[in-house]
């Protein structure tokens, strides 16, 4: 064959390849308005992108969509395994930006010719590349991005003469003795801080301290993420931090896992200040709609501050794409225009009132009175991946109690959870 014959020959394969990617989908030039499918979507949460994805109809009216959703993370995560198993995983799915790994061979990633890495960073905060960039390919995309916030009651510190949120650990520290309320018999009436307990008491315990130890330089996984290492030195100084407020030996002791849950607490005035979501927030609003709080950035170590640096931990949670789906070129485009475009992304947030995860819709949100505090932090929030979040939150929570109950040195039951961990990670 002529060099002229092949090159004919290989044009006219390239035009039919391109003619095959076109038309399923793969590359652009089929008009969404042609395409016919039924998306199936599961979503876990209390919130769901149903409404926005409405919005898609008129680019999609052929197009058919179900959805499913799950109340906890926990069973959400085995049905979704199980469906892949027996070949019946949905279309389109969430995945949290911690559990990715598990997740991470059972999702198409997006192709170069629909958002290269380059995009992904004009358009999102650096945590999302962190969470659901793997080998320079995106796996999955957010709506919104959640951080974990100090919350406070303003009339409590405000009687104790504390005019501003403490906006270092030293000064929550500092802070404390004074916030303390005892009753007639020595007992803590009134909390300073639900600082100490273990998730019998305390929400978000694995990720406050995760925060505290990276805010403090810890290395929680390896660079190839094959292991946790978070039992260093700084990782000690964060946990005997922590849980020095639960030991009753101590002049700072003001919380303990025999006090009533911390939003409760926090929620009737018996706690002046705890941590949590702007998912607490709400919740918190709910339970006491006249309660005098507020929200501030999570305390950060002082030299990190001085160092004009602060760092934050997310709750986040990406729409992915099944490498099982038969229609994978259309739900890659669904989930693009769903979360890269201002419109839908806004209507969600709307709907939800959620912090964003698009650059251009926190930018508007740092003017928010209430999601001002969340939106900036999704700019310095920082995770760390596993490959079972629950058995983590577990460690975690055991390493507190065997800390508190000083069965184990705080250095001892670092190691005694990293190798907890440590058990769940497949061998690279």
């Amino acid at each position: 064959m002529s060099k002229a014959q092949l090159i004919f020959v290989a044009v006219a394969g390239a035009l039919v390849l391109g003619l095959i990617l076109v038309f399923t989908g793969v590359l652009p030039g089929l008009a969404p308005k042609q395409v016919k499918a039924t998306i199936r979507v599961w979503e876990v949460g209390p919130y769901s992108a149903e409404s926005a994805i409405k919005l898609l109809k008129d680019a999609y009216p052929r197009v058919t969509f179900e959805y499913k959703s799950f109340d906890s993370v926990g069973t959400y995560e085995d049905a979704l395994l199980e469906a892949f198993a027996t070949g019946q995983a949905p279309d389109i799915f969430m995945v949290s930006s911690e559990s990715f790994p598990r997740f991470a061979n059972k999702i198409a990633a997006f192709p170069d010719t629909s958002i290269t890495l380059a995009q992904l960073r004009s358009l999102f905060p650096q945590v999302v590349e962190q969470a659901f960039v793997k080998q320079g390919k995106v796996f999955a995309l957010p709506l919104s991005i959640d951080t974990l916030a100090l919350i406070y009651n303003r009339d409590l510190l405000g009687s104790a003469g504390i005019a501003t949120p403490p906006a270092t650990w030293e000064e929550l520290q500092s802070d404390v003795p004074a916030l303390i309320k005892k009753d007639a018999s020595g007992n803590i009436a009134v909390a300073a801080t639900t600082l100490g307990a273990s998730s019998k008491s305390m929400r978000n315990v694995h990720d406050l301290l995760s925060a505290m130890m990276m805010q403090r330089g810890t290395s929680m996984v390896t660079d190839t993420g094959s292991s946790a290492t978070f039992a260093t030195p700084q990782a000690t100084d964060a946990l005997a931090y922590y849980t020095q407020f639960a030991d009753a030996s101590s002049t700072l002791y003001t919380w303990s896992d025999t006090m009533p849950p911390a939003l409760d607490a926090f929620s009737q005035e018996k706690a002046a200040m705890t941590f949590g979501y702007l998912e607490n927030v709400k919740e918190i609003k709910k339970r006491s709609q006249y309660l005098n709080f507020d929200v501030a950035p999570l305390p950060q170590p002082k030299a990190l501050l001085d160092a004009g640096k602060s760092m934050s931990y997310p709750r986040m949670f990406g729409y992915a794409v099944s490498r099982q789906s038969p229609n994978y070129a259309t739900a890659w485009n669904v989930v693009l225009a769903l979360t890269t475009n201002e419109t839908t992304d806004q209507a969600y947030i709307d709907g939800s009132q959620t912090s964003p995860a698009l650059l251009s819709l926190i930018n508007k949100a740092l003017s928010s009175a209430t999601l001002h505090v969340f939106a900036k932090q999704a700019l310095t929030a920082k995770l760390w991946q596993k490959p079972n979040n629950t058995l983590a939150e577990n460690a975690f929570s055991t390493m507190v109690e065997n800390t508190t109950s000083k069965k184990l040195r705080a250095q001892d039951a670092l190691y005694a959870a990293q190798s907890e961990i440590n058990r769940s990670f497949i061998p690279q």
